[in-house]
C-alpha cells in the first residue's frame, strides 16, 4: 500500500462498466451483474487509479445498448471492443492537456458518436 501512494492518481485502468455501476466486479461477473439489473446499457470507463478499487475519477466512458437478446459472454465481447479506443482516447487527452485527464469534471462531458458514447474533447 505505501508503494502504491507514489503512483496515487498517475495510472489509469480501463474497468468493463459504466462506473460507478458494477464497480468491484471482473470479468463475466461485470457483465451478468448489468443483465440482473436489468440495465439498457453497458460499456467502459476508463478511470484514474486510487487506493478505492474502481474509485478514482472517469476520464472515458464508452457505451453500447443492452438488447435482450445479450448474454454476459456477448456483452464481454461488445464492451471489450470498446475498451482499446477508450484507453486510446484517455491518452490523447493526456498528450493534448499535458495533464492527467479526469482532474477536472468538465473533462468528462460525454457526445453520442455512431451509436455510442465518448468523451468530449
Amino acid at each position: 500500500l505505501v508503494h502504491f501512494r507514489e503512483w496515487h492518481g498517475k495510472l489509469l485502468n480501463v474497468h468493463p462498466s459504466l462506473l460507478p455501476k458494477h464497480a468491484n466486479l471482473m470479468d463475466i461477473a461485470v457483465h451478468q451483474s448489468v443483465l440482473d439489473a436489468g440495465d439498457t446499457e453497458t460499456g467502459c470507463t476508463v478511470h484514474q487509479v486510487v487506493e478505492e478499487v474502481d474509485g478514482g475519477d472517469a476520464v472515458v466512458q464508452m457505451s453500447v445498448p443492452v438488447l435482450p437478446s445479450d448474454t454476459a459472454e456477448t456483452l464481454k465481447s461488445k464492451v471489450q471492443a470498446l475498451e482499446g479506443e477508450s484507453l486510446i482516447r484517455a491518452a490523447e487527452m493526456f498528450y493534448r492537456d499535458r495533464k492527467l485527464p479526469g482532474a477536472e469534471k468538465e473533462d468528462c462531458k460525454k457526445q453520442k458518436v455512431a451509436g455510442g458514447d465518448k468523451m468530449a474533447n
